[in-house]
């Protein structure tokens, strides 16, 4: 309980959250008791499960870094940035096909065929694992500027996890034939 007692000092002298996660009812009463918390107000958070607990940080986390103009960079700026060379990245965009993908919407689903990899320019997308008799778990959020399916196209391996947008998202799709052409 004084470790706790210590955390929660902490957190009232800065500017932090404190969430805790899987504690019994009996846990809590006590460290109400302890004066631990006062309530679930005030920048703590009680979750049921480590997960629900790291699901609402990395929300606060990209709630933070939201764009107000979420195409502000262009497909071919972005990675002509990344690739540090413009003209390879004019020469990339002609091989990708656009797509709009609503919220909610499928961008890949696990256990398919890792036959694409997918550029995310604008919007926000989530990796979701399924297991049998389990909720799906999100193992990541991530905001535009990002790619993903890249491990199982290269490995020939099918897709470990779901991808679905949050959001109305754009990405951009390179299949395995544009690839074998590229």
């Amino acid at each position: 309980v004084f470790s706790f007692v210590k955390l929660g000092h902490l957190h009232e002298r800065q500017d932090w959250r404190l969430s805790y996660s899987a504690v019994s009812r009996g846990m809590s009463r006590m460290l109400a008791s302890e004066g631990v918390v006062a309530s679930e107000g005030g920048g703590v958070q009680f979750h049921d499960t480590l997960d629900q607990a790291l699901e609402r940080a990395e929300e606060e986390l990209l709630e933070g870094v939201r764009r107000p103009n979420v195409e502000r960079l262009t497909l071919e700026s972005w990675l002509g940035n990344e690739l540090d060379e413009p003209a390879a990245a004019s020469r990339l965009v002609d091989y990708l096909e656009r797509l709009e993908i609503d919220t909610g919407g499928s961008i890949c689903k696990q256990g398919g065929p890792s036959d694409a990899i997918y550029l995310s320019v604008a919007g926000r997308i989530s990796i979701l694992l399924s297991l049998p008799d389990r909720p799906d778990t999100r193992l990541r959020s991530m905001l535009d500027h990002t790619m993903v399916g890249e491990m199982g196209f290269f490995r020939g391996a099918i897709r470990t996890a779901s991808v679905v947008a949050d959001q109305p998202t754009v990405v951009y799709r390179l299949d395995r034939g544009a690839f074998e052409r590229m």
